[in-house]
């Protein structure tokens, strides 16, 4: 079971608030919102039994140039042939070689069932 990594990612946006505000009777929900949209963030990293590891933070969505970069430079050094790799099905993971890129290092990758 410690051979297995479970990766994953998360959008963060800084400029959320909430739409919807309670008040007491009669009055109005006086805080401000922000007019403009900011930018966004994407955590992205791998679990295991030893715990969150090749944590990055990217600016902007996750495409496949920055997955690419992750996996070769983040996530590769810290696999160790015999281990599994565990994906999603976000279409950014199935970047062409990837896998075998992986397979070549000794390191299945394992899609989830959709």
């Amino acid at each position: 079971m410690a051979r297995f990594h479970f990766l994953d990612e998360t959008g963060l946006r800084l400029d959320y608030c909430r739409r919807y505000g309670r008040a007491v009777g009669g009055q109005r929900v006086g805080e401000a919102v922000p007019l403009t949209r900011g930018r966004s963030l994407t955590l992205i990293g791998a679990l295991s039994v030893n715990g969150l590891g090749a944590v990055q933070l990217l600016h902007g969505a996750l495409n496949q140039r920055s997955f690419a970069f992750y996996v070769t430079h983040c996530l590769a050094p810290t696999l160790r042939a015999g281990d599994v790799l565990v994906l999603d099905n976000l279409a950014v993971h199935k970047l062409d070689g990837v896998v075998e890129w992986l397979a070549e290092r000794g390191v299945e990758g394992l899609f989830l069932p959709p």
